[in-house]
């Protein structure tokens, strides 16, 4: 069966639609991380014990804006709007929604008249299904 590559998703935040520089969009859906320790169960014999390190299930959301005067000012926004942003990304049967996100990461603008642009990364609640 044929697939298709998620290549070109739509990025939102608070429900307004960015366009973001291609091929610059990560998602970690914040699965937790869960770590497997082996035990002896004696005569030669293990058995594996495995816990979920809750403390790892964060979202996250990384993406590249251009610099502009707009972008500046939404960037402060966001940076006040801790643990209430809302941002989704999306394409075609692919659609993730983080809630409870904050602008964590990215303040540093290049200024350039060809690749110009922020990184932005939101981090926050497990990513789930766009309702």
């Amino acid at each position: 069966m044929a697939q298709r590559l998620i290549s070109a998703p739509f990025v939102e935040v608070n429900d307004v639609k960015y366009a973001v520089y291609g091929n610059t969009i990560t998602v970690d859906e914040g699965h937790p991380d869960i770590g497997v320790t082996a035990m002896s169960a004696g005569g030669g014999t293990v058995d594996t014990l495995h816990g979920v390190d809750v403390t790892t299930a964060v979202g996250m959301i990384k993406f590249k804006l251009p610099s502009t005067a707009l972008t500046a000012d939404t960037l402060s926004e966001w940076k006040a709007n801790v643990a209430t942003n809302v941002v989704k990304v999306y394409e075609g049967e692919y659609e993730k929604t983080m809630t409870g996100a904050s602008y964590s990461e990215g303040r540093e603008m290049e200024l350039n008249a060809s690749e110009g642009g922020i990184e932005i990364t939101f981090r926050g609640d497990p990513l789930s299904p766009v309702a």
